[in-house]
């Protein structure tokens, strides 16, 4: 399955969209944005390298790789106003065969949470999966602990439907869960 030619979803505040090699610029601020944790769930670069041009690059070319495998798609939040990127969703680890099914993955950064951007992406990211990547099931990956994702996952309908233990490997830092 392929993503249409322009996958772009637009609310009324957000565009969802897979990433240009123009979006360097303001892939490289959100990367220097979120440098220090404000939360245990922000993922945080490591040193400024991380954010260079070559490193842009190579996540950009993973990201097309993936799509040709349909394996995972990314896209950028972006305010569509300033065009700033706020977080990432991830429809990954696609699945076709008697279902077609994915996990759903979202971060927004802890700077923008309590405006609802959260919910408006995924609700936004929900219709690229069921409408243009045609899945039957969508999963949220969401840590255990993290009740205000599993709040908003359940704000859009989403339901819990039991907890797979130590499912995911976090090769960070070794964890589990």
């Amino acid at each position: 399955m392929k993503l249409p030619k322009d996958p772009t979803k637009r609310t009324k505040r957000l565009e969802l969209r897979t990433f240009r090699v123009s979006d360097y610029g303001v892939w490289k601020e959100y990367k220097l944005r979120t440098q220090r944790a404000k939360n245990r769930w922000d993922r945080i670069i490591k040193k400024p390298s991380d954010a260079s041009l070559s490193a842009f690059r190579k996540f950009f070319k993973k990201l097309r790789s993936d799509e040709r495998r349909d394996f995972t798609y990314t896209f950028g939040v972006f305010l569509r106003d300033s065009g700033e990127l706020i977080g990432f969703i991830a429809i990954m680890e696609v699945y076709r065969s008697l279902s077609h099914s994915a996990y759903l993955g979202y971060r927004i950064d802890s700077a923008f949470w309590g405006n609802g951007y959260g919910k408006e992406a995924v609700k936004a990211a929900l219709k690229l999966g069921f409408c243009d990547l045609k899945l039957h099931r969508l999963e949220a990956g969401i840590e255990p602990q993290n009740e205000r994702s599993i709040a908003l996952a359940k704000s859009l309908g989403m339901r819990f439907e039991g907890r797979k233990k130590r499912a995911v490997f976090f090769a960070e830092n070794g964890a589990t869960f």
